[in-house]
């Protein structure tokens, strides 16, 4: 089935999608754990200037969101975990399953191999006799080349296990992560499943069902959407989205003034007769997130809302056009412009630094009240207070 609608419309479905528009659908920690659900997976990042990426994507969707919610799905409750699917992201862990395929293919190409070897069986050791650790609790100082610098052989040891499986992350403190045996942690039943895809095309085939259906909509174009997808390119991509379209698990949509068919989840066509049928969703202001699922594809935000968004934190702050880091912001179905907002820890407030509206929109009374509030939903979110700039 084809069926053919506007950018608005496509705007709209999207943003329905992924709870961003109309009555807030998720709620709490339950919402949380529906939410990723859904659109799993979710991206991670540990840089925190007003919140973590996770954090602030689940707060614009999730109502009375804290936190301490994620950290308890992760580390107490064990139905997420945190492993690298689109680089490191916050997964479901009914899904552990399906990432053995990767795991094994660590296993089989594990850097610095033969230099970590006596270093891996003594923090086997150390785990063993006295549980989850970090690499601050293993007493070997030598350094490692690892994959971006020279880092502790203890640390390198420690993430190698945890790249092949056999460790999990336990707890994470700020940036410090714990491991413990995987054995030990995954619920069993979780656990001792087997790969349910047969060949590498099967697995692709399944990351690509997801991450189209943890944004809304997707093109069959090279994009940040499908990184991490292992052995990909644009042949095995395009035979994955037309088996997938042939097995009707697909809908191919086209959207007007846009010459590339679009492609979205077949069980989410009742979302998008539903964003069709109301036009007049209320309008929601939030924050998004740098690593959002939204934005994945910034190409595809430029053709849709015409909002080109770069996070500038690897950008050399003589090359920045805005700064650090910014947060687009969106009202209704438009993004109207990006944010830049610090955390000062000892003060405990958030401070809105600078606001860049995007050319050709007014901002409004309305919509400056909406950001506020949005604001002070964020600030909340990180245990601090907000000042309202005079």
């Amino acid at each position: 089935m084809t069926s053919s609608i506007s950018k608005k419309e496509a705007k709209r479905f999207m943003l329905y999608k992924n709870g961003l528009i109309g009555p807030y659908k998720f709620e709490g920690k339950n919402g949380v754990m529906d939410y990723i659900t859904k659109v799993s997976p979710v991206q991670y990042d540990p840089v925190d200037v007003c919140g973590k990426s996770p954090e602030i994507t689940l707060n614009s969707r999730v109502k009375g969101f804290k936190k301490s919610m994620i950290s308890e799905l992760l580390y107490k409750d064990r139905l997420l975990f945190d492993y690298y699917d689109k680089e490191m992201c916050i997964l479901l862990m009914k899904d552990w399953k399906y990432f053995e395929r990767t795991r094994e293919r660590y296993r089989n190409n594990s850097k610095s191999k033969a230099e970590l070897s006596h270093v891996i069986e003594e923090v086997r050791g150390i785990i063993e006799k006295g549980g989850a650790a970090a690499s601050k609790d293993i007493p070997i100082n030598d350094k490692i080349d690892w994959y971006w610098a020279k880092t502790s052989a203890s640390r390198a040891a420690l993430e190698t296990l945890y790249l092949q499986g056999e460790l999990i992350v336990s707890s994470r403190k700020n940036t410090v992560k714990s491991y413990d045996f995987a054995h030990r942690l995954v619920p069993e039943n979780y656990y001792n499943q087997k790969e349910p895809n047969e060949n590498d095309l099967d697995h692709i085939k399944w990351r690509v069902l997801r991450r189209i259906g943890a944004t809304g909509l997707l093109w069959n174009k090279s994009s940040d959407a499908f990184l991490g997808i292992k052995p990909i390119g644009s042949n095995n991509r395009t035979k994955a989205i037309n088996e997938l379209y042939d097995e009707k698990k697909l809908e191919k949509i086209i959207i007007n003034e846009i010459d590339e068919p679009f492609y979205m989840l077949s069980a989410d066509m009742p979302m998008l007769e539903y964003a069709l049928a109301n036009p007049d969703l209320k309008p929601r202001c939030e924050l998004i997130a740098p690593l959002d699922n939204i934005i994945w594809d910034r190409k595809l935000i430029y053709e849709l809302f015409g909002f080109f968004y770069r996070w500038e934190i690897y950008t050399p702050q003589p090359k920045r056009k805005y700064a650090y880091y910014t947060l687009p912001v969106l009202y209704g179905t438009d993004l109207i412009g990006r944010i830049e907002l610090v955390r000062d820890t000892k003060a405990k407030i958030l401070v809105n630094r600078n606001f860049w509206p995007e050319d050709g929109i007014k901002i409004t009374k309305t919509m400056e009240n909406a950001m506020e509030k949005s604001i002070e939903k964020l600030a909340k979110m990180n245990e601090v207070s907000y000042e309202k700039q005079k």
